[in-house]
């Protein structure tokens, strides 16, 4: 007699494997929908982002109406604060960001927030009729670096790097996604944060090691009148790894004679560059307490910066990309009047959004003319991108990957369905066809296909069904082990039918499908 038990058992333990693997299968579908659905969304908002800051490199139509803003009061030797505050009011693309920010609105920060502050002072100095008071944000100097104090005089380099940091930190917890710890997206970094690489090249084994660092101001030396290219020249010169400073080599396992140069490979929409004016002489060799001292020489710095002409500061493979946009236009100028730098006085010289010069100093509002600007001692010189080709091209970038992406999952999509149509039309063809011929009654329209066979290119799990004729009495009937029907999954199985009490010979030709214990039962 056939055993219908260990029938019965494979059976179950083939559909709970198949239910098992389905399941698996799921998860991963859904993980993978997440990640697709994560790169979809940083794509868009990648797009947002760069779409933003081409629309804000150029001054709107409101502000050039308005021309020049308003002057600053001086708070008690707040001048370092006001010029560099100047100054950053007419970079246009973070001026008209900080207008039409709303952090303030979320901000979820306990106490002094940098970036709320400068949402407020920002707007006021470029569209107020009266002169801006910044005493909060002149209070709260401590919080923007522990080394800063209100009423005395400070350095404004140092001062502008740490107020860029803090709203730049600002913006990244802005981000919904607090696993990251900074923003890919932020403005603030997009703007004004570029990159320079550093290569050691072994003298011995001509092996060549590159690092990446990142900057937001480039400070120059400016000694014996110095030109502005030439102090770039300076910053970027070749410089040579012998006696104690020599390079540990991995490939050659020792210390070696190395080359070492400092080049850029980002160079930021916003470029801002310091000079070294202030070092500690010494009145002998033997003396250990120095005095701190000004150079007072004159730098020319130009109207208009062409990288084309430095194109040899730029590392060799980020050459071609960096000068897609290689001019740059001076927009403001920081000056430091006086012997020292605890002895003097900030103002700043700016480019209004309508195309004039002038002199921020304090509360007062000068006009002067390009001459008088590029004669001036500069400490610390602002530039902008002429043109934002480069940022463009980032933009067509991510629309044509976005379009490709979502054109190539549309078209999976269809020839999915189409052809998970066509299997199914076939199969129950093909069950029909066989159910005449062998004579076996099984409604097909209650089969229902296999996902994980579908999908998952895995054969089907299948139960053998034995024809029994009610007029045979033999035990030893020989089994069609030929006729088979496909077991649909176990979350989409129909219930067994339990009519004529029971009695599965019944009808003439009886039909036993094995289906899950519980369901039985």
């Amino acid at each position: 007699m056939y055993n219908f038990d260990n029938e019965l058992s494979k059976a179950l333990k083939l559909s709970q494997k198949s239910y098992e693997n389905e399941q698996n299968l799921r998860k991963q579908a859904k993980q993978l929908q997440k990640i697709i659905n994560q790169k979809k969304l940083n794509e868009e908002s990648e797009e947002k982002s760069y779409q933003t800051l081409i629309n804000l490199m150029k001054w709107k139509e409101i502000f050039i109406r308005r021309g020049v803003g308003t002057g600053l009061q001086n708070l008690g030797n707040s001048c370092f604060m006001n010029a560099t505050l100047q100054c950053l009011a007419y970079t246009a693309p973070f001026a008209q960001l900080l207008c039409q920010s709303n952090h303030s609105s979320h901000c979820a920060t306990n106490g002094f927030c940098t970036l709320c502050e400068m949402e407020k002072v920002i707007p006021s100095m470029l569209m107020g009729k009266n002169i801006v008071k910044p005493r909060h944000l002149f209070k709260n100097l401590s919080k923007i670096n522990d080394l800063l104090t209100a009423g005395c005089q400070e350095d404004s380099h140092e001062f502008i790097q740490s107020l860029l940091d803090k709203m730049e930190n600002a913006y990244d917890d802005e981000q919904k996604n607090k696993k990251r710890r900074k923003d890919p997206q932020n403005p603030i970094r997009k703007l004004f944060t570029g990159s320079t690489k550093t290569c050691i090249q072994c003298a011995r084994c001509k092996q060549r090691s590159v690092t990446e660092e990142p900057f937001c101001c480039i400070s120059l030396e400016v000694d014996d009148n110095v030109c502005l290219g030439e102090a770039l020249e300076i910053f970027t010169q070749n410089e040579l790894m012998r006696g104690d400073d020599k390079y540990f080599c991995n490939e050659c396992n020792r210390k070696c004679i190395a080359h070492k140069r400092l080049t850029f490979s980002d160079i930021p929409p916003i470029l801002i560059l310091h000079f070294k004016r202030f070092c500690v002489e010494f009145a002998a060799s033997h003396h250990r307490q120095g005095s701190m001292k000004k150079l007072a020489d004159h730098v020319e710095f130009p109207e208009r910066l062409d990288f084309k002409a430095l194109k040899h500061l730029i590392f060799e493979d980020d050459q071609q990309r960096v000068l897609i946009d290689s001019e740059y236009e001076l927009y403001a100028v920081l000056v430091h009047s006086g012997p020292q730098l605890g002895y003097g006085h900030y103002y700043a010289l700016i480019k209004s959004s309508d195309g004039y010069w002038f002199r921020m100093n304090d509360m007062d509002v000068i006009p002067v003319n390009t001459k008088h600007v590029l004669k001036e001692q500069g400490y610390m010189v602002f530039y902008k991108r002429k043109t934002d080709n480069l940022m463009k091209c980032h933009l067509r970038q991510i629309k044509a990957q976005h379009k490709k992406m979502n054109g190539v999952k549309m078209d999976e999509d269809m020839e999915q369905k189409e052809a998970q149509n066509v299997k199914v039309i076939d199969v129950k063809n093909e069950d029909k066809n066989e159910n005449k011929q062998n004579g076996i009654k099984v409604d097909t329209d209650l089969l229902t296909t296999d996902y994980f066979a579908n999908n998952c290119n895995v054969p089907q799990d299948i139960v053998m069904v034995d024809t029994m004729k009610k007029e045979s009495s033999s035990e030893d009937v020989m089994l069609d082990k030929k006729s088979y029907v496909n077991v649909p999954p176990m979350a989409t199985r129909p219930e067994l039918n339990h009519n004529n009490n029971g009695n599965a010979n019944a009808n003439d030709d009886a039909v036993e499908i094995f289906w899950p214990v519980k369901q039985m039962e």
